[in-house]
């Protein structure tokens, strides 16, 4: 408010007239709006963004700048038909359309499964581009990449059926990283609720800080019973989330932020299960695992020997990366070893889930061939190396982003989170049913962007 006062003054102190310092002052206002806008986009406050967007427009209706922001903050919030509409409204108010706009209503459509217009909008911004504008060039092909490779997928669905854990488990706020013990018997997961401890919000992103809940299996009523915040210290006034449940059942693997608010860099931690069916406090695996970087999502073998992890430390290959530890005494862990180019890729891998017997990984990635932004694959251990990543498919995986994923030891459930216009608000619990599955029916449909160091070989072989 200060700059905008200050703005202010500075034009109307020169000697304008009365009309003219009214239209410098209009032309401020909308100036400072916008930045207003602008900055919470950039820190991520959608909610904020879109409330502002909604209130200037109601003294402002029609302002192209403002409706296109309020698309913006409405795609980032997922709410993907309000979106579409909105970014409508400004073609229908103007067709000289500049910077990212196309694209970001191309990702809007793809989001909805409107493919065709998607691949129609996004060909107008890879149009516009200049030839010097590669990353904006290779962001575009990829979305191209990801409309077709979506239309393939969604003709060969697997057989996968999806269902909603329901309102014992799922709120309005976000539930994912869920982890079943073996036997069944018992869910822990992650939740964004009011109810979290110290009733902390995150500074960037203005939600609840992350705190974990289990729910018990009612076998009798084949339901989960109503969740509630796991009972012991493991949750704590920072950001507290589940990350797997080891085999064995005697010890879980959380992620923890230990600074201000969520301000902290994140590591892993342990935690043992007591005698009393309590968790003992947990406590940071330390290094080599844990770093000065971003460390989360861990799953361990069956035997207990080998740990699987996600770290954006910079010597990766992407902006986080897979690597395994070994263990080597009760409190020591080998140096991590980086799964390599054929899992990780130039983008981002999220999560990580190791099957007990520790030659089978599931994880999530943005940068193999997806349906949309970020989907869930399977790679196998074979012959010393890491077989070639598979797309689980759809509807397992769909437009939108699948993130966290675990499996059965028999493979005949999976439990996953999502976001769904027919849920109960932001990210869900789902069961899915693998008793049918079948992954060889898209087997075909496989694919991996080069490396940089492929595509630099590749010119070099056509001169």
């Amino acid at each position: 408010m200060r700059q905008f006062l200050f703005l202010v003054a500075l034009f109307i102190s020169f000697g304008f007239s009365a009309q003219e310092k009214r239209s410098i002052f209009l032309k401020v206002k909308d100036a400072y709006r916008l930045m207003k806008v602008r900055t919470a986009l950039d820190e991520g406050d959608y909610d904020l963004s879109t409330a502002l967007c909604q209130k200037y427009l109601l003294e402002n209706q029609g302002d192209a700048r403002l409706t296109y922001r309020l698309a913006l903050s409405e795609l980032k919030n997922r709410n993907y038909s309000q979106a579409i509409d909105n970014f409508e409204k400004v073609l229908a108010s103007t067709t000289d359309v500049k910077g990212e706009f196309r694209y970001d209503y191309a990702s809007a459509l793809q989001k909805k499964g409107a493919f065709e217009k998607a691949k129609s909008q996004n060909d107008l911004y890879l149009a516009s581009l200049k030839k010097y504008d590669k990353s904006s060039k290779k962001k575009a092909e990829r979305l191209n990449f990801e409309l077709e490779f979506a239309q393939n997928l969604i003709q060969t669905p697997v057989q996968a059926k999806i269902t909603n854990l329901g309102s014992n488990i799922n709120t309005s706020y976000d539930e994912y990283g869920p982890a079943v013990l073996a036997d069944g018997s018992e869910i822990l997961f992650t939740s964004r609720r009011p109810s979290t401890t110290g009733g902390k919000r995150d500074p960037y992103d203005s939600k609840y800080l992350e705190d974990i809940y289990s729910s018990l299996w009612n076998d009798s009523m084949k339901i989960w019973q109503k969740a509630s915040a796991l009972q012991g210290k493991l949750n704590t006034d920072n950001h507290d989330g589940i990350l797997s449940i080891a085999p064995s059942a005697d010890q879980v693997f959380i992620y923890r932020n230990e600074g201000d608010a969520g301000k902290g860099a994140g590591d892993i931690y342990v935690s043992r299960k007591l005698t009393s069916g309590m968790y003992s406090s947990a406590k940071t695996l330390g290094e080599p695992i844990n770093t000065t970087y971003f460390e989360s999502s861990a799953s361990i073998t069956g035997d207990g020997k080998r740990l699987f992890f996600i770290s954006e430390d910079k010597r990766g290959m992407g902006r986080a990366d897979i690597y395994y530890s070994d263990k080597i005494s009760s409190k020591q862990w080998s140096k991590p070893v980086n799964l390599g180019d054929q899992i990780n890729t130039e983008q981002d891998e999220r999560m990580v889930f190791v099957h007990p017997n520790g030659n089978e990984i599931y994880f999530s990635s943005n940068g193999h061939a997806s349906v949309g932004g970020y989907d869930i694959y399977k790679s196998t251990f074979v012959d010393g190396k890491w077989t070639t990543p598979q797309n689980l498919g759809y509807p397992i995986n769909t437009f939108d982003d699948e993130i966290n994923f675990s499996i059965t030891q028999d493979r005949k459930k999976a439990y996953i989170s999502k976001y769904a216009e027919d849920g109960f608000g932001g990210l869900d619990l789902f069961e899915v049913d693998l008793s049918s599955y079948d992954i060889s029916v898209i087997k075909n449909l496989q694919y991996k962007p080069q490396t940089k160091k492929q595509v630099k070989e590749a010119k070099k072989a056509k001169n």
